[in-house]
């Protein structure tokens, strides 16, 4: 059977609030193949035109992460990444190849700040369209604006092209009133695209996938379940697999 897909996951030490040293790396690496994780894209922070993005350290930790792979012979396919802090620069950056996108596909991984305004998240997201990427904003589960106002969430999946990606924590556990609810309606009117890990480490905030992947079996059913993570190939997931076939 196809593994999981995470499109969401702090794999690379040294980089941001993840990992600082091979050794974790090492350990996450296994964890998510414990936990049935075949695809994954490595998601380091990155905020553009305000911190410096090393890519070339990146690269040679993605590098790094893939020899270990194969020398342990884990099953895993690793793509290259970010999770994008919006900012005026980050559509030119993209287009520029300064930061990367989800494993070199359209799809972009852009986080706010939790108390974004909805105007200002609303023209971001169309910014990034007009500038030929497919946004997939993470952890929709952490804005006000949304999770206070769901039929906004609603009605911003129905005039714009944006993708939502909720935490396995958000599935798992209870994150508070305005989250629980809004995460309970876009799951129920299959308004969330893809659950993914956002991991960082083995202890506090590890990848949970398959408790995650069980939950939603018995809350959305197995079909919708698989769709969100992976088990059933949407167009990204395509996309990563086919490249990953090519390598």
């Amino acid at each position: 059977m196809t593994g999981f897909a995470d499109i969401h996951h702090h794999l690379h030490y040294g980089l941001d609030d993840g990992p600082r040293r091979m050794e974790e790396t090492a350990a996450m690496l296994h964890r998510a193949a414990a936990e049935g994780i075949t695809t994954l894209v490595a998601t380091p922070h990155v905020t553009p035109g305000v911190q410096m993005f090393d890519r070339d350290a990146f690269l040679a930790r993605l590098a790094e992460a893939r020899q270990y792979c194969a020398a342990q012979q884990l099953p895993l396919t690793l793509h290259a990444g970010a999770e994008l802090l919006y900012t005026p620069q980050a559509a030119r950056f993209l287009r520029e190849g300064r930061v990367p996108t989800l494993g070199d596909t359209p799809y972009a991984l852009v986080e706010f700040s939790p108390d974004v305004r909805f105007d200002a998240l609303e023209s971001a997201l169309v910014d990034l369209l007009r500038s030929g990427f497919l946004p997939v904003l993470a952890h929709v589960e952490r804005y006000a604006c949304l999770t206070h106002h769901v039929q906004r969430a609603i009605r911003l999946k129905q005039t714009c092209e944006v993708y939502y990606q909720v935490n396995c924590s958000a599935v798992l556990g209870r994150r508070g009133f305005w989250a629980d609810r809004c995460v309970d309606r876009l799951l129920k009117a299959q308004l969330v695209d893809f659950v993914a890990t956002d991991a960082h480490n083995t202890g506090t905030r590890p990848a949970r996938m398959q408790a995650a992947h069980r939950a939603l079996q018995e809350r959305v059913g197995p079909e919708y379940a698989a769709a969100l993570t992976g088990l059933a190939d949407g167009e990204l997931v395509r996309m990563l697999r086919a490249t990953g076939a090519e390598n």
